[in-house]
Formats: structure tokens, sequence, C-alpha cells
């Protein structure tokens, strides 16, 4: 072939593939108001500064397709102005910009202004890094409020286990709305945050008390699973424990309580069968159904829980049980009735003795 024609395909090839490059790599064309907004941020009246900041904000896709804009963002968290560094990090933290981590982290340690602080906090609770994480536990102990409720809502973002002993450490702090925020980061991070509110829930301080209570029945059914997930662990003061909470749970305990009835483990059926039977009268018509439908290990459990209500409905069912083709479930109901109900407060004790031995 004439080397003529192989060198002109050979370029054609070359023009073929750079329009495919070119085309795929496109640059982004910056709008004119934030090109104009790019060189006001260097200007030295402030007011001029500000609303270059928030034009530039305006504009989602310059900050994430222009490498320029998002560096000159982060250099402006340096400005004098306190309200032209809160847009910047403000900016920067709306689009995840992991180049602006340590930049805002400094700015969170440092910045004289709580605005300021307060705009970083924000920030660092959409950047996913965890050393975000870690230094927004520590401005839960910021000076301003306004820092510590955005840093315990960022927190809330971020979904971190490690967070969770110090957002139930601003149970005791102010303002109330710092107290609402944290439980309700709290309820985000979800099932890891169990295990501690637990040992919480009893605290000697009353805020602690109110607002773990408060936290814990806001997760519903993740609560009530990690609660009676307990019952089979060899943790007694945390099985003690989980047993007082579903109680105050109540309605929303009782249907799983109710399943748990029938557990293959002895332990989980059993300590079911005594919150239900704490639980009372509210528990009654739930344990009525179950023993009706249920198994041998559901009947003999339901007897089990009604022997502890006084109530003629229950009464009636354990009568009934008297005779039941399961000898188990028959010689538990006779029991009951031999000696006037099963004590509650008998079974609390015992419950007590065994998650304090050692």
């Amino acid at each position: 072939m004439d080397r003529r024609v192989i060198v002109i395909t050979q370029l054609f090839l070359l023009l073929i593939a750079l329009s495919v490059l070119l085309g795929s790599t496109e640059s982004y064309q910056v709008p004119w108001q934030v090109k104009s907004a790019f060189r006001n941020l260097g200007h030295p009246d402030p007011a001029i500064r500000r609303r270059a900041a928030v034009t530039i904000g305006a504009e989602p896709d310059a900050v994430m397709k222009d490498t320029l804009i998002r560096q000159r963002l982060i250099q402006t968290l340096e400005d004098t102005n306190p309200t032209v560094r809160a847009l910047a990090a403000q900016t920067l933290g709306v689009y995840g910009n992991v180049p602006a981590l340590e930049p805002l982290i400094g700015l969170l340690q440092t910045d004289p202004n709580s605005f300021v602080r307060q705009h970083c906090a924000v920030s660092l609770g959409i950047i996913e890094h965890r050393d975000a994480v870690i230094w927004l536990t520590q401005a839960l102990t910021d000076e301003a409020p306004r820092v510590r409720v955005a840093a315990a809502r960022a927190l809330g973002r971020h979904r971190d286990p490690w967070a969770v002993t110090f957002l139930i450490c601003t149970f005791d702090d102010q303002p109330m709305e710092l107290r609402r925020v944290a439980a309700e980061a709290l309820v985000e991070i979800g099932y890891p945050a169990m295990k501690e509110l637990v040992l919480f829930y009893n605290a000697e301080k009353a805020p602690f008390r109110e607002w773990t209570r408060w936290t814990i029945k806001k997760m519903g059914d993740d609560a009530v699973d990690y609660l009676l997930r307990l019952f089979a662990t060899e943790e007694k003061m945390l099985v003690v424990q989980s047993m007082f909470i579903l109680v105050d749970l109540r309605d929303a305990a009782i249907p799983p309580l109710i399943e748990s009835l029938g557990h293959e483990n002895s332990s989980v059926a059993g300590a079911a069968s005594t919150v239900l039977g704490m639980i009372g009268t509210e528990a009654v018509d739930a344990l009525v159904k179950a023993y009706e439908d249920g198994d041998m290990r559901t009947r003999f459990g339901t007897v089990m829980a009604l022997g502890n209500i006084n109530d003629d409905r229950a009464a009636a069912v354990v009568e009934k049980a008297s005779a039941d083709l399961n000898i188990s479930v028959s010689d538990l109901a006779r029991e009951i009735l031999d000696r006037g109900g099963q004590s509650l407060n008998e079974t609390l004790e015992f419950i007590m003795e065994s998650g304090t031995e050692d």
C-alpha cells in the first residue's frame, strides 16, 4: 500500500480518537456571573466578597466541576470577614468537598466567631470522613450552643457508632434543643447505640433518664428487637435492664414478646413471659389469643404470664389451662391455682438476684 495512504489513514484515525476524547472530557463552561464572583472574592470591600460567595454557592455545577473555584473557596476560609468565611464553609460542605476537610476542622477549632464554627460543623456533617466525626464530637463541648447543636445534628448524618457516648453526655447539657437534636442523632445511629442507652436508662440524673427513654421509644421496633436479643445473652444486668425497659414500651413490645413465648431458648421465653406479666392487664387480650392459637411452648409461657396478672380473664385462661392436653402446661396452671396465683414480687426478686450474681 502507498505509504502516503497509510499515513493519511493513521492521521484520520488519530483525529477521530482525539475528537472522542475531547468530547468525553469537554471542559465545564463556568457561567459569567460565577467568573465575576470568582474575581470578586479578592475584592477589598467585604460586602462585595459576601455577594460573591453567595453567587458561587448558588451554582452547584461550578463548585463541583471547577477545581480552581474549590481551591479559591478553601482560601476564602481565611477571609478577614466572618460572614465570608461562613459562606465559604457552607458552600464547601454542601458538595462534600474532602480537600476542604482539614481547613474546615482547623476553622471549627480556632475561629473566634461562633457563626463560622457553626457552618463548619454543618459542612463536616456532609463530608464523609472519620476525621470529621472525631472533631465533631469535640465540638459538642464548644462554648457556643449553636455550634454544639450543629455538631450533634451533623453526627446524626454520619451515623457513626463512635459518637454514641459523646451524644449521650449532652443529655445533661443546655440548651434543651441540644438534648433533642442529640437524641435524634442517636435514633439515626440506631442499633449500635442501644447498649449504652440501656446502661443509661436508669441513670441517677433525671435528664439522662428522660432523654435516654425518649430516644429508645423513638427507635421503636429496632429498640424492641435489640432488647429481646439481650434475653439470650449472659450479661445478666443488661437482661434485667432490658426487661424493665420493655415494660415501659408496653404497646410496642407486646406483639414481639408474645412471639418470643415460643422461643426455643428457655431463657428468652421465660424472660418474655415475665415481662408480659409485669405489663399486666394491657397484655391480657394478646395473651388470651396466644393461648388459644399457640403451640405447647407458647401456651406454657402464656399461662406463666397470666398467672402474674390479677384479672378475671387471666384467671379464666389459667383455669382452662389446668386441663390442657400438654402435661407441662396443665401442671403449671394447677400449681398457679393451688397457690392463688404466682407472686410477681417473688419473680422480680428472683430476677434481681440473678442479675446481681457474679
